[in-house]
């Protein structure tokens, strides 16, 4: 008898040059019979507000993975010596505080020289990885 695999809503970027690092995280998943699912724009698509469908998907994952990969150049302020970083998309930040409130045990992979802010570092502890493309360059 097959074992049933565990659900895992995706939080990850929609964007083009992100899918490789995805599609390896995704695949990895896959292997250890966790089923990624749940994407809205990627996975799912429901004529509804955005965050309804959020929602909805999360609730229903057994576990939510964030794929975190840079999207914006973002400045900290605080000091003289502003540090400038790429962060990740504020929608992943939503996603993951739904998880949160949700309950949900979250997993964190992150692309190497991606800022993930101060949010997610309090909640859960994070992968960081290193393609070998992108060691390369």
């Amino acid at each position: 008898m097959e074992k049933e695999k565990i659900k895992a809503f995706l939080s990850c970027s929609l964007l083009e040059k992100d899918k490789p690092f995805i599609e390896m995280i995704e695949k990895t998943l896959q292997e250890n019979g966790i089923e990624p699912s749940g994407t809205v724009g990627r996975h799912t698509n429901y004529a509804e507000p955005i965050s309804d469908s959020m929602k909805k998907e999360i609730k229903a994952a057994d576990v939510f993975v964030l794929i975190a990969t840079p999207r914006y150049f973002q400045t900290e302020k605080k000091s003289i010596l502003a540090k400038r970083s790429k962060a990740l998309s504020e929608m992943l930040h939503i996603e993951s505080g739904m998880a949160v409130i949700l309950n949900k045990p979250i997993i964190v992979f992150v692309k190497k020289g991606t800022n993930i802010g101060k949010f997610i570092p309090q909640v859960t502890q994070y992968f960081e990885i290193e393609l070998k493309d992108d060691i390369k360059k």
